[in-house]
């Protein structure tokens, strides 16, 4: 398998020392490099020139894609009026490098990634309850449990650092069909109005 194969089956960026460690020595990568074929984003991440912009950006910036970049990449629900910015989960000591970039600072909840481009479910769900709005946060939540092999026991057993994110995980249900219930739901209890949903089953035809 050459470089480029390796790259496309990673969605075309991969870290150096993945490479290095699937066996491209730096030698090799550097003569790939040369003839315009990959990329290299700042010294640790080589791309094709066709892999995603988001995940480009990310690198280039030393970060990892998260909060609504996260939720539109992993196919999650996000408002409608949300901002085209680039969130990226960045360490300490980096700064931001592109203005159009919206930086999260926050120490990770779990262990580092530094070969990943995404940030964890839980700091992206972190990230969401800090910039929207309680029921825009808790639909971002409810459709990322629909969507992601998670489940909300899960996430209220975190040890979310914010206030935000603990609001948004006493709000957030499992039960729930689609983010417009979601809000409706999270505006109705902010009101004082206790709903509980009904299930109504297909008739059924008995004969005899």
């Amino acid at each position: 398998m050459d470089l480029l194969t390796w790259l496309s089956l990673r969605e075309g960026i991969g870290h150096r020392d993945d490479a290095a460690a699937a066996g491209f020595s730096p030698v090799r990568v550097r003569a790939v490099i040369r003839t315009g074929g990959v990329q290299r984003i700042r010294a640790r991440w080589i791309a094709l020139p066709s892999a995603p912009v988001e995940l480009k950006r990310a690198a280039a910036a030393g970060g990892a894609l998260t909060c609504v970049s996260l939720a539109r990449r992993r196919k999650w629900w996000v408002p409608p009026e949300a901002d085209d910015a680039l969130h990226v989960h960045l360490p300490g000591h980096e700064s931001i490098r592109e203005d159009s970039l919206r930086a999260h600072w926050a120490k990770p909840l779990g262990p580092t990634r530094p070969r990943s481009l995404e940030a964890s479910v839980e700091d992206a769900l972190a990230h969401a309850a800090e910039c929207f709005e309680l029921d825009q946060a808790t639909a971002i939540w409810e459709s990322a449990i629909r969507t992601e092999a998670i489940t909300l026991d899960s996430l209220q057993q975190v040890k979310w650092r914010s206030t935000a994110a603990r609001r948004v995980a006493e709000h957030a249900r499992n039960d729930t069909g689609s983010s417009l219930e979601t809000i409706f739901h999270v505006r109705l209890t902010g009101w004082g109005v206790r709903l509980r949903f009904r299930c109504i089953w297909p008739a059924t035809t008995w004969t005899s």
